[in-house]
């Protein structure tokens, strides 16, 4: 049950985070907007419905279902990669926290920047579908 809280928790902040609507979050993700809905109710998801979400994220479906503070640091730490947002702004104890977790998404998108490397190049005005 202490995932379904901490889903509903992410998803919020993560929207928050992106200045998405709910309309716009499930149109980004590939899924419904009643979907989305009831996740954000705390009604849990499929395992389909967390790996379109955390694929968009770049993240893991772990990282979707564990303590919303994970999730902040990593929030903060797109934040501070796009936007140069100073670390020292942190509490001293939570410097170490998001150095790690920031180490771990730039692991994460050299994976994704490899994988796509790889990908046969999209044809022009051909859209992504999700299974």
């Amino acid at each position: 049950m202490e995932e379904r809280y901490y889903l509903m928790k992410n998803l919020r902040r993560i929207r928050g985070f992106l200045q998405l609507s709910q309309v716009e979050f499930s149109k980004e993700v590939g899924i419904s907007k009643s979907t989305l809905q009831e996740i954000e109710k705390g009604n849990g998801a499929t395992l389909d419905t967390l790996m379109c979400i955390a694929d968009y994220m770049n993240i893991s479906v772990a990282d979707l279902l564990t303590n919303p503070d994970k999730i902040e640091n990593t929030l903060l730490a797109v934040e501070f990669l796009e936007k140069g947002v100073l670390y020292t702004r942190l509490p001293v104890e939570n410097r170490k926290n998001f150095l790690r977790e920031t180490r771990e998404i730039l692991d994460a998108l050299e994976i994704a920047w490899l994988r796509a490397e790889s990908a046969p190049a999209d044809k022009p005005g051909e859209e992504k579908v999700i299974d």
